[in-house]
């Protein structure tokens, strides 16, 4: 009895003896480094299981003992001799030392399962990222720029150093090239394009950093410029000086066309003012000028100020704004700035306001009304708690709030009026509604010096009734003309 329990132990032994030294299947490698991976990205690596039996071995689960690793596929059937390789991808969450092991479960009766450990660290994480991630600069004309803005922001948890960032081409520019990004930090890049010539534009920016994870990252653009600045207009702003009532001046503006394509101009003034324009509509081929026949011909006392605005088709400019100021003479005793109060373009639904300054450049205690005719829509007005007339002591100093609320996308323009007993001025408002075709800002009011703007100044009249606009004037007024010239110089500083 106890020869046959030693009989059967030997051949149990024996069994699983030869069982384990001669298994079906195998696993290659037998172990798993992924290595300092950053936070935010991953690693795969291929696992390769080889069925070296003689019948077929089903693959019925593969699993990881945590969630940072997996694998895919995760089951498979594997003929005599055939293989499955298997990728395992690490994607760290967290800094820190990670370890495990893959469990690889098979219905071999004799290695129904296979482990293998891993290890993986992550002590940083990607630093660099940039945004947007392409650039479009869209149409832009030879001899202008469009310049947009790119972030670089360091995610990561240690400084870096944005060592260049440059253009593959030379139309394309950047500021800063260079930067310290601190963790957390950004950098703003302002990305110009300058085209030289008609065509389409394309290349990349590339940003080179001391980052490991990301020591370069590129950023592609494309651009075109299928046109050439057209509208040049000169002079953009005109003092007319002092022109007695029934008298008119007449100046000059150049409209140019500097482009490669014809031009449609159309052009006119403020409406209720005594300033006129001709021609108001004309056509301008490539490097042709036309120009423009501005008259001011006062019909009562008082100051003046109009917007000669030109619209034209040119996709860069295509509205430009001269400045046209005149008076009755000196004894109207108010000066203002500025000449045209222009809001520009606005949001619509939106309040804005601006100031007006008012000097009484008398020695005389002046009555003032003031009151706003709006030209077209109802977008100007003056708060409802200002005072429609008042007095302004000698040399005072007013300062006048003006609202605009703009509630179409349209061109607005009024009218304020600043009623005394010795004339009106008329003071020009305009603004456009958000999306309206855009426009440029008039310059600042015009030295006093009569004529202004470029252009000799003409004056019409019967000899007799002819009167002498800027310094000619003032060369004939007594001492309290240059008293009342000194205050004016310091109420326009």
């Amino acid at each position: 009895m106890i020869r046959k329990n030693i009989i059967l132990i030997s051949l149990i032994f024996i069994f699983l003896f030869c069982s384990s030294a001669f298994a079906s299947w195998t696993v290659s490698p037998t172990s798993i480094s992924f290595g300092d991976i950053p936070i935010g990205s991953s690693k795969t690596v291929t696992l390769t299981i080889t069925n070296t039996g003689e019948s077929v071995i089903k693959i019925q689960n593969i699993y990881s003992s945590i969630p940072e690793v997996i694998t895919n596929p995760s089951t498979g059937n594997l003929a005599v001799g055939g293989s499955l390789v298997v990728a395992v991808t690490f994607k760290p969450t967290a800094r820190g030392n990670y370890s495990g092991e893959l469990v690889i479960v098979s219905d071999d009766p004799s290695q129904p399962s296979v482990t293998v450990p891993f290890t993986g660290t992550s002590s940083y994480a990607i630093g660099i990222n940039v945004s947007p991630t392409s650039i479009n600069f869209g149409d832009v004309s030879v001899g202008s720029s469009k310049t947009v803005t790119l972030t670089i922001t360091n995610t990561g948890a240690s400084v870096i150093k944005i060592q260049n960032i440059y253009s593959s081409i030379p139309e394309v520019t950047t500021n800063p090239s260079t930067g310290n990004l601190t963790a957390g930090g950004s950098l703003v890049v302002a990305v110009t394009f300058k085209p030289t010539a008609r065509g389409n534009y394309s290349g990349e920016l590339v940003i080179v950093s001391d980052d490991s994870s990301k020591p370069s990252v590129t950023v592609p653009f494309t651009g075109t410029s299928s046109y050439a600045t057209g509208i040049d207009v000169s002079p953009t702003s005109i003092n007319f000086g002092s022109v007695s009532v029934k008298q008119s001046a007449t100046n000059y503006v150049r409209v140019a066309n500097n482009g490669t394509s014809d031009l449609n101009v159309s052009v006119f003034v403020t409406a209720g003012t005594p300033f006129t324009v001709s021609p108001s509509s004309f056509t301008l081929r490539p490097g042709q000028f036309q120009t423009l026949i501005v008259t001011f011909a006062p019909t009562e006392k008082g100051s003046f100020s109009s917007a000669l605005t030109i619209i034209s088709d040119d996709k860069n400019t295509p509205k430009v704004v001269v400045s046209l100021i005149g008076d009755t003479g000196p004894e109207f005793p108010l000066y203002y700035s500025p000449s045209i109060l222009n809001f520009g373009k606005l949001a619509i639904n939106t309040t804005y306001e601006k100031i007006l300054k008012v000097l009484n450049t008398s020695s005389n205690i002046v009555n003032v009304s003031i009151y706003i005719q709006n030209l077209n829509g109802n977008a100007f007005s003056l708060p409802s708690s200002y005072p429609t007339s008042f007095e302004m002591g000698p040399g005072e100093i007013r300062q006048i709030p003006v609202r605009f609320l703009p509630t179409e996308k349209v061109y607005y323009s009024a009218l304020i009026y600043l009623v005394t007993n010795t004339g009106t001025a008329r003071i020009s408002i305009m603004g456009d509604g958000a999306d309206y075709i855009g426009g440029l800002e008039p310059s600042t009011p015009p030295p006093t010096s009569g004529g202004g703007g470029g252009g000799g100044c003409s004056l019409s009249g019967t000899p007799k009734d002819i009167s002498l606009a800027g310094n000619t004037a003032l060369m004939l007024m007594p001492v309290v003309a240059i008293a009342m010239r000194k205050l004016y110089r310091k109420f326009r500083k």
